[in-house]
């Protein structure tokens, strides 16, 4: 660290940081948001790595705006506006040079974060043996009502479970991967947990109350899958742990968007089923533990922002592209 202005930087804004109550990233991004009308963010990644070092705001725009959300004020102390010019000088000397882009085995692999689940307002699946395996692991003393069986559901004393769950849910923080747009899904591991609010597809969705037994044949079991960028999440799920006749509509409805909490299972290969008219680059086969319709919140805006570009031409101007709302762009 003695010669590495990308590391004084870091330490100085951790520092200031701390000066202002060390907000966490969840405030920042949303002060961000307000100051900019919503045009502009902080997403949790990009501030992971400006803490920890790993590199410096890629503009000065940028960097007032973080030292903005800090501080809650346009003042900027000399100090830091001197550090950020050398780590930021020092970060392009770095990348004057091209390398070659890294094999997928080399990708930075990011330490999961503490966070909570979001809230759900519907609640459509809850593999309720799994979540209390998960929890357990994690040594949390929390015990989860179990689902009654579809055949023996009386409405409003399910209701009261589904209700249980997700407000003990909503009150936990676990060490996730979170399904933001500058998220390197190829750096994702069996174990991870995964939330996500998605754009989920759907296949072979059960009738309600359709006692079907699971065959591990993808090509025959219900199954939801995520992608982005060439890469696809195969969820298959147990349709006893489907809540509603509502939650059943949308495992059949094809596309649907869907708030959730997975575990990475395993790396699977491409050819793997499901199978459609485009293969994937990279595939994974998870378990979905907690699925639904989740509340409007603050504190996870970074599961459905959109990245917002802005370009500086050599005149002097510059301009912004994005965000982009067309469906296809989480699909790729």
């Amino acid at each position: 660290m003695k010669d590495d202005p990308v590391a004084h930087f870091a330490q100085a804004l951790c520092e200031l940081r701390a000066e202002h109550g060390d907000p966490p990233a969840s405030t920042l991004n949303r002060r961000a948001r307000e100051r900019t009308n919503g045009r502009n963010s902080l997403p949790s990644s990009s501030l992971s790595d400006w803490f920890r070092g790993k590199s410096v705001p890629s503009s000065v725009e940028k960097f007032k705006l973080l030292v903005a959300a800090i501080t809650q004020s346009g003042d900027i102390p000399a100090s830091l506006v001197h550090l950020y010019r050398q780590a930021n000088n020092e970060k392009s000397a770095r990348t004057k040079v091209r390398e070659p882009a890294p094999e997928i085995s080399d990708a930075i692999e990011e330490t999961p974060q503490p966070s909570r689940v979001p809230a759900l307002y519907m609640l459509h699946y809850a593999n309720i043996p799994r979540l209390s395996q998960l929890l357990f692991s994690h040594g949390i003393a929390l015990t989860l009502p179990p689902i009654p069986h579809p055949a023996e559901r009386e409405m409003l004393s399910f209701l009261q479970v589904m209700q249980e769950i997700t407000v003990h849910m909503a009150q936990i923080e676990l060490p996730t991967r979170r399904f933001t747009q500058d998220l390197n899904l190829r750096t994702l591991k069996p174990g991870d947990l995964l939330v996500f609010n998605r754009r989920v597809h759907t296949l072979n969705g059960p009738a309600p109350h359709e006692n079907r037994p699971l065959t591990n044949d993808l090509t025959k079991d219900p199954v939801i899958y995520i992608k982005k960028s060439g890469v696809r999440i195969v969820m298959p799920y147990d349709p006893r742990y489907v809540t509603t006749d509502t939650a059943y509509s949308e495992f059949s409805a094809g596309a649907t968007q869907m708030v959730g909490l997975c575990v990475i299972k395993r790396r699977a290969n491409k050819e793997d089923p499901p199978h459609g008219p485009k293969l994937p680059r990279v595939q994974y086969v998870a378990t979905p533990l907690l699925l639904g319709i989740s509340i409007s919140d603050e504190n996870n805006l970074d599961l459905t922002e959109k990245i917002a570009y802005e370009a500086h031409f050599r005149d002097g101007s510059s301009a912004w592209f994005g965000p982009w709302n067309d469906k296809s762009e989480e699909d790729k």
